[in-house]
């Protein structure tokens, strides 16, 4: 038996991964290596309506609905509730996954009638099966693969002991061979700018650190950051049409034959730090001063056409306070200083994912596979 635990943000499309990852199983290898369980961790999600076949729901023991009109509490205290509400419940959890593995090991095998149960209608004597006769079910030796769809919210993870009990069930109890966890996070929102960047890193850090699993951070909606990310698809500030994409495949050249760092430069923590840091940084400053001189000029727009006056100062990058300047100085240090501590730790890295690109599966399902130990059939 193996486990993949699938967490993130909420949006960054876990469930729509694991549904994602069990049409690619069947597609590719018909599920012939494996036999593929989801489960639903998320009380949140008590409508009950999955775009996969759910096996196993927490909401069959607690809702978080229910929990925060009984209990009145926000979203984030009954997430923690419902957490610590399943810590102490993980027999609960531990028997739903067994009944399930049997329910869909009998339904794969046909439900066959074992012998034992035909001997009654053998005469005595040496037991002979007829000629004919099976012997007994299939045996179904794929084994398990534990698709377990986790909560959005960061406490989940780092304030309670929930994910650390389920762990230890899964190890100690179901005996799985293999656990890996699967952190999605959302590229468009990731490379954004460079803060976000940062504050993502930090965020696969703590789990990984915390949860201590073997870990693939994702960046997923890959197909969708090149159109809403602004670092990824043009120079910033200048107003060029998109960048074509170059043979090697690592930069994008704009229009003027000038290099342009694409979204390939955000899956190297190291990488990033050392070589793109700068350039991401003072390319978001340019988009980022751009803005507020529009806004500016907007609004000295806005008020000489109320005094009736014609004239409109243009805004420059003299106009800019010193303070601004000045904090945008201290939260560049700062956003090297995080990076840094994280490239030091020398764990996060990210893989990109298609859901809709079979090859950005294949890619993203061999390196889970990896971090299981799961090898296929034996």
């Amino acid at each position: 038996m193996y486990a993949e635990l699938v967490c993130g943000t909420p949006g960054s499309g876990k469930t729509t991964y694991c549904e994602g990852k069990r049409q690619y199983i069947d597609a590719v290898h018909g599920n012939a290596d494996r036999l593929v369980l989801h489960v639903n961790l998320d009380p949140g999600n008590d409508e009950g309506i999955f775009p996969y076949p759910c096996a196993v729901d927490v909401c069959d023991l607690i809702r978080q609905r229910q929990v925060m009109e009984r209990e009145h509490l926000g979203p984030n205290g009954s997430y923690l509730f419902c957490a610590e509400f399943l810590e102490g419940r993980m027999d609960w959890l531990k028997n739903a996954i067994v009944l399930a593995v049997a329910a869909a090991r009998g339904s794969a095998s046909g439900g066959a009638t074992p012998v034992s149960s035909q001997r009654s209608q053998w005469p005595r004597g040496p037991v002979v099966p007829p000629a004919g006769a099976q012997t007994g079910p299939a045996v179904d030796r794929r084994p398990v693969w534990l698709l377990i769809d986790c909560p959005g919210q960061v406490e989940f993870y780092i304030n309670c002991g929930a994910m650390k009990a389920l762990v230890t069930m899964l190890r100690k109890e179901l005996r799985c061979d293999g656990i890996c966890m699967t952190h999605l996070c959302d590229a468009s929102v990731a490379c954004r700018d460079v803060s976000q960047y940062v504050s993502t890193c930090l965020l696969c850090l703590t789990c990984m650190v915390d949860v201590e699993l073997p870990h693939v951070n994702v960046l997923s909606k890959w197909d969708l950051a090149e159109e809403v990310c602004p670092l990824g698809r043009h120079v910033v500030g200048r107003g060029i049409p998109p960048p074509h994409t170059s043979s090697s495949g690592d930069h994008q050249r704009d229009v003027a034959g000038e290099d342009v760092d694409g979204l390939e430069v955000f899956l190297d923590t190291t990488a990033f730090l050392e070589e793109h840091f700068d350039r991401q940084w003072n390319a978001h400053n340019e988009l980022a001063g751009r803005r507020r001189q529009a806004t500016v000029s907007h609004r000295r727009m806005a008020h000489a056409a109320d005094e009736g006056g014609d004239e409109v100062n243009e805004v420059g990058d003299d106009d800019e306070p010193a303070a601004v300047k000045r904090q945008q100085r201290h939260r560049r240090e700062l956003a090297r200083s995080m990076l840094d501590v994280v490239s030091g730790y020398s764990l996060v890295g990210f893989v990109p994912l298609d859901v809709n690109d079979v090859s950005s599966m294949k890619a993203l399902a061999e390196r889970v596979d990896s971090a299981a130990g799961f090898f296929g059939v034996t």
